[in-house]
């Protein structure tokens, strides 16, 4: 339930509903401390986290759930680490999962973009 609650108050967020992203703070936070090691929740979490404009706190948890086998992290890695300015990184996960999902013509574009200096990348970071 928490789980749930989590992501709908997520999408609530994304949707401009008062509250909404402190319901969903609340509700991984909550989850996490019971299942600390859910790849699930940790995606959704750092996922979250990313689409509230806060990649610099979806990278660990992103970084977690990838390392407990969380499928697409590494896709949303590239997001948080390309958000963060670490070209490096953001090309390194993007590149991993586009060899698992070659048919997955968005990652070959992104990896273009981000190659081809296309995305604006904070300044000082490689």
């Amino acid at each position: 339930m928490l789980l749930r609650a989590g992501v709908l108050d997520g999408v609530g967020h994304n949707l401009d509903i008062s509250g909404a992203g402190e319901k969903a703070m609340m509700a991984f936070t909550t989850l996490l401390s019971k299942s600390p090691a859910d790849p699930r929740a940790n995606y959704l979490y750092g996922k979250f986290l990313l689409s509230a404009g806060k990649p610099q706190d979806a990278v660990p948890v992103l970084e977690k759930s990838k390392s407990l086998g969380a499928v697409n992290a590494d896709y949303t890695l590239g997001l948080a680490y390309s958000a963060v300015g670490d070209k490096k990184k953001a090309l390194e996960n993007l590149e991993h999962y586009a060899k698992r999902v070659p048919d997955d013509g968005n990652a070959a574009k992104l990896i273009d973009a981000i190659r081809n200096g296309n995305i604006e990348m904070k300044k000082g970071n490689p």
